[in-house]
């Protein structure tokens, strides 16, 4: 994902992945996070950081 959206950038230069818009591309992403979990139950929302945190550790051994 991060590959195809670095050379997105390098292609279009979108204004967003500027330097100087990271704390607004932070807030934004922070507000999608914020309002995606409104749309699902507390338990399904622990479940997908249980299998990010499993993903993270296993990536890391």
């Amino acid at each position: 994902m991060w590959g195809l959206l670095a050379e997105a950038n390098r292609r279009y230069d979108f204004e967003m992945l500027k330097p100087a818009n990271a704390k607004m591309r932070d807030q934004l992403e922070t507000e999608w996070f914020n309002q995606r979990r409104g749309y699902m139950t507390f338990e399904e929302w622990h479940q997908q950081l249980k299998l990010r945190a499993n993903k993270g550790a296993s990536e890391r051994d």
